[in-house]
């Protein structure tokens, strides 16, 4: 992650993470997984969550509060009403309400996340290519494709994001199309689609200074009242709902004034580089993908576009004028020589480096031949496979399959025998002489 901690982290309510995480990440953001709140709420208050407008006031809490008084409000009124005012397991984790209600970490960057989303990210990836019984050897190569495609995804997406337009459902807007021209395309739709829902929205001054503007901001339907703060001399503006602050994008109500102020374009400030099409612009792929072989396709593949994605827009330039591509020209033809000339002295040194390891190899060889004991010829193999308890990849059999038939053979000399008066079963034979000789007539019976 080029040496940079994580913002905002998700986990369950692990103590033990907690420790770590104060103790690693000491900046970062700790927050708890709010769909592990609500599972935990429906085992500690399985009668009071059953209830649905319990539920919903409940669920008001954990994500649509906006501020610490409507937080505190909203609380006190859920307990009072269902007399939970003394309930320890609420109480604990009202104690720890900074690490999951989202008014108490507004302006911290978590786009806009409220859970660890497990089961959208590894969970959906691995049980797709992954079982049970599936070898280690086997899940190995299985990771490599998925990672492959999804490599090979976010390549394709790159060069849709470069080349390809998305459509506007408004012309001639200029906060749409500059919008086009830095977003990639799925955060340009989330973009479109707020500019879309300001037409909804209305707006109020309250308090203005010729260069410094308050408005309230409704929409429409709504009761909340949301105040944005525009200053006209640098284009800052900010909204009560802190939506950039937690997401990189700004909000309609935000949008909503932008527009009332005949702003055509985004303010630069505005633009996280996250969410650009030049998100990867000025990182070295080489430097942390390093081909770990010479047929390692994938990594050759993405240093090369990387490259093409670098000299692109400098090769674009140049083609403006003729001075300027015999510029870029002869420029290229130095960088050429440049490659050529390092590649052949690599290759020296490494002839050289190939020769010495030869000589080294053939005397180790020679060594290893002496005792038999040469670890080039060891096979590698499969861990030792320990079959789970329970786990099992025999057919199961159906009902009429249990029940075993009695062989025809067994049930011939049990009747020769109760003709004859004598026991059908070992278990009920005498034992002493007696028993040596119901054994010799059961031989002979079975001879004739």
């Amino acid at each position: 992650m080029g040496n940079q901690k994580p913002k905002t982290i998700f986990i369950d309510q692990c103590q033990a993470m907690k420790n770590a995480i104060r103790v690693v990440f000491p900046d970062t953001c700790h927050r708890l997984c709010l769909w592990h709140i609500s599972k935990n709420t429906a085992e500690n208050l399985p009668r009071h969550y059953g209830i649905p407008e319990f539920k919903s006031r409940f669920n008001k809490i954990l994500y649509n509060c906006e501020t610490e008084s409507e937080f505190e409000s909203s609380w006190d009124a859920l307990l009072r009403d269902y007399n939970l005012v003394g309930n320890k397991w609420l109480n604990t984790l009202y104690e720890n309400r900074e690490r999951w209600c989202s008014v108490f970490s507004h302006n911290i960057f978590s786009a806009r996340m409220k859970a660890s989303s497990r089961s959208e990210s590894v969970n959906n990836v691995f049980q797709h290519m992954a079982c049970k019984t599936m070898r280690l050897t086997e899940f190995v190569h299985e990771y490599e494709k998925a990672s492959k495609d999804m490599r090979v995804e976010e390549l394709e997406e790159d060069f849709r994001c470069k080349q390809g337009t998305s459509s506007q459902i408004v012309k001639n807007c200029g906060l749409l199309e500059h919008a086009l021209s830095v977003y990639t395309r799925t955060f340009f739709k989330r973009f479109q689609l707020e500019i879309a829902s300001t037409l909804g929205v209305t707006h109020q001054d309250v308090y203005s200074d010729g260069e410094f503007f308050t408005y309230e901001v409704i929409e429409g339907g709504g009761h909340r009242v949301h105040v944005v703060q525009f200053n006209s001399s640098n284009n800052v503006v900010t909204c009560s709902c802190k939506m950039f602050e937690t997401l990189g994008l700004l909000c309609r109500h935000a949008l909503r004034i932008l527009i009332v102020k005949n702003v055509t374009e985004l303010p630069i400030q505005y633009i996280l580089k996250r969410w650009t099409k030049d998100a990867k612009k000025d990182s070295v792929l080489c430097d942390h993908v390093k081909p770990a072989s010479a047929n390692d396709e994938l990594s050759v593949t993405s240093c090369r576009n990387e490259l093409m994605r670098s000299v692109y827009e400098i090769f674009t330039k140049s083609a403006a004028t003729t001075r300027h591509t015999e510029m870029c020209q002869r420029k290229v033809r130095e960088m050429i020589e440049l490659v050529e000339n390092d590649m052949e002295q690599l290759n020296a040194a490494r002839d050289g480096d190939e020769k010495e390891n030869r000589i080294v190899a053939n005397n180790v060889f020679d060594d290893v031949e002496k005792t038999d004991c040469s670890l080039n010829s060891l096979p590698i193999l499969d861990p030792p496979c320990v079959r789970l308890k329970g786990v099992t990849n025999a057919r199961l059999k159906s009902n009429l399959e249990k029940r075993k038939r009695k062989p025809l053979k067994d049930v011939t000399r049990s009747k020769q025998l109760l003709t004859r008066g004598l026991p059908t079963s070992s278990s009920h034979a005498p034992k002493g002489i007696d028993s040596f000789l119901n054994n010799f007539i059961w031989r002979m019976l079975e001879i004739e």
